[in-house]
C-alpha cells in the first residue's frame, strides 16, 4: 500500500454537499439564520408572558386580580423595610457626626445639676405637693417632704434661667423597686413641665437625661453626679465642655460631703463647683442631720463607696440592673469610675492583702494602700490564729482554687449568683479563671 502523503503539487479536495442548507424540493440555497438579539428576546419573552396572563385573566379573572393584590402588596413591604433601613443608618450618621466634634449645645459651659430624691407615682397630674404621690421611703414620711422635692426643682429652674451659658440637667435613675420603672430625673422633668417651668421656660437650655435618643436614667452615686463634663448620658455628644462651672442643687445639710469629700475625691478645682442647699421638712431635721454624719464618716474612710453599707446602698438603688453607661460615653474617666481607693478591712489582714493578694496580681506597690480597723478585744486572738492559716493556706495557692480556700468561696455564694467581672472588665477575663501555683503571667492593664 503507498503510504506517500500529498505533497504541495496534489490535486485540491473534492466537497460534494456545500455546506450550506439546500432546500430539496426547490433545490435552492436557504438563507442562513440570523441570531436575535437579547433585546428582541427579552421583548418576546414578555409578549409571551403578557398573553399568557391575558389568556388566564379571562378564564380565571377574580384569581388574577387577588395575585395582583398580592404581590402590590409586598412590593410595598419590601419598600418601607428600606425605607425603615435608610432612615436608620441616616440617624446613626447623624449620632456619630455628634461624636466627631459637632456640638449641638457648644455654647453652654455652665452643668446646673438637681439631684433626685423620689419618684413621682400618681396617675394624675396636679398632687405634685401631696405626699401620696411620690414614692417615699420610711424616712422620708413627713410632712412636707413632697415639697422639698418642689423647692428642689425651681431652685434649679430658677439658677439655669439666669445663666444663658448654663445646661439644666435633673440626675436620679429608677431606684425604688416598688415605683416600677419609673426614674427620679423623669420625675422631676415632668414635675416641671407641668408647672410651665415656673415661667422661666424660655429662658432655659433644657435637657432630659438621654442617651443615643431614648431616655437612660441611672442611679448615680454622688461620685458619678460630679464627675464632669460626660458624668450623664454621654453629655460630651452635646456639649464640648463643661469648663467653667458644675452646680449641685440638694438639701443644705449635705453640702459638707458634696463641697468637700466628693469634690476633692475627684480633684475637681474649688473654685469652680458650687453647691445650692434648700431645708429638709422641720419634722426629718435631726434625723437627717444625724444620718448625713454617719454617711460623712464612712465617706471620710470610703471616699468612692467601693464597700460596706455604701456598697450595699449603691446596689439597692439599681432594682433594675441598669448597665451603667459613664464609662463607654465618657472613656478618659474610665479609670476613675473603675477606681475604689484604698482597701479597708480588718487590721490583722494588712500583711495578706498588701503582700499575698496584691502581689497575686502584679499591682503596682506603690498604688496600693490599706486602712485597717481593730476586731473586737474579744476575738483578737482568735483572729490573728485563724488569720495565720488563711495566709499560709492562699501562700502555697494564691488564687484560692483547692481545698478549703475553694469551699469556702463556694459557701460565699449560697444563692449561686453568677460572677459579673469577666463581663464587665473583659481585659481580665483570664485572671479571673486562673488557677496556677505560680502567678499569673498574662497581660495586666495596670
Amino acid at each position: 500500500m503507498n503510504n506517500s502523503t500529498f505533497g504541495p503539487g496534489s490535486p485540491k479536495p473534492f466537497h460534494a454537499y456545500s455546506r450550506r442548507d439546500i432546500d430539496l424540493e426547490s433545490g435552492n440555497f436557504r438563507k442562513p439564520r440570523q441570531q436575535k438579539s437579547l433585546v428582541s428576546r427579552f421583548i418576546r419573552m414578555i409578549k409571551s408572558i403578557g398573553n399568557q396572563i391575558s389568556y388566564i385573566y379571562k378564564l380565571h379573572p377574580l384569581l388574577v386580580f387577588i395575585a395582583s393584590l398580592i404581590f402590590g402588596l409586598a412590593v410595598l413591604i419590601v419598600l418601607s423595610m428600606y425605607e425603615n433601613s435608610f432612615l436608620l443608618m441616616k440617624q446613626q450618621n447623624d449620632k456619630l457626626s455628634l461624636v466627631y466634634g459637632s456640638y449641638p449645645m457648644k455654647n453652654l459651659h455652665n452643668l446646673v445639676m438637681v439631684a433626685g430624691h423620689s419618684i413621682y407615682i400618681s396617675s394624675t397630674c396636679g398632687k405634685f405637693d401631696s405626699e401620696d404621690s411620690w414614692f417615699l421611703e420610711p424616712y422620708q414620711k413627713h410632712p412636707g417632704q413632697a415639697a422639698t422635692f418642689i423647692a428642689h426643682i425651681k431652685e434649679g429652674v430658677k439658677i439655669a434661667a439666669q445663666d444663658e451659658n448654663a445646661l439644666l440637667l435633673f440626675s436620679g435613675g429608677e431606684t425604688r423597686n416598688g415605683a416600677g420603672p419609673r426614674s427620679e430625673a423623669q420625675s422631676y422633668w415632668a414635675v416641671a413641665e407641668a408647672k410651665g417651668w415656673f415661667g422661666k421656660g424660655t429662658h432655659l437650655h433644657l435637657e432630659h437625661k438621654k442617651a443615643e435618643g431614648a431616655e437612660e436614667e441611672v442611679a448615680p452615686t454622688p461620685i458619678l453626679i460630679l464627675a464632669p463634663p460626660c458624668q450623664n448620658f454621654q453629655l460630651d455628644q452635646l456639649v464640648e465642655q463643661f469648663d467653667h462651672g458644675n452646680m449641685v442643687v440638694s438639701y443644705d445639710f449635705k453640702k459638707e460631703r458634696f463641697s468637700d469629700l466628693h469634690r476633692s475625691s475627684i480633684r475637681f478645682p474649688e473654685e469652680r463647683f458650687f453647691f445650692v442647699g434648700t431645708p429638709t421638712t422641720p419634722d426629718s431635721k435631726d434625723a437627717a442631720m444625724a444620718g448625713e454624719a454617719i454617711v460623712r464618716a464612712q465617706f471620710q474612710v470610703d471616699p468612692y463607696g467601693c464597700t460596706g453599707s455604701l456598697q450595699d446602698k449603691r446596689l439597692k438603688r439599681d432594682p433594675f440592673h441598669r448597665s451603667v453607661p459613664y464609662p463607654g460615653g465618657c472613656p478618659e474617666l474610665k479609670s476613675l469610675f473603675s477606681y475604689c481607693g484604698p482597701v479597708v478591712s480588718y487590721d490583722f489582714k494588712k500583711e495578706r492583702f498588701s503582700d499575698l493578694h496584691r502581689s497575686s496580681i502584679r499591682f503596682p506597690e506603690e498604688r496600693f494602700f490599706f486602712v485597717g480597723t481593730p476586731t473586737t478585744p474579744d476575738s483578737k486572738d482568735a483572729a490573728m490564729a485563724g488569720e495565720a492559716i488563711v495566709r499560709a493556706q492562699f501562700q502555697v495557692d494564691p488564687y484560692g482554687c483547692t481545698g478549703s480556700l475553694q469551699d469556702k468561696r463556694l459557701k460565699r455564694d449560697p444563692f449561686h449568683r453568677s460572677v459579673p467581672y469577666p463581663g464587665g472588665c473583659p481585659e481580665l477575663k483570664s485572671l479571673f479563671s486562673y488557677c496556677g501555683p505560680a502567678i499569673y503571667p498574662g497581660a495586666l492593664p495596670w
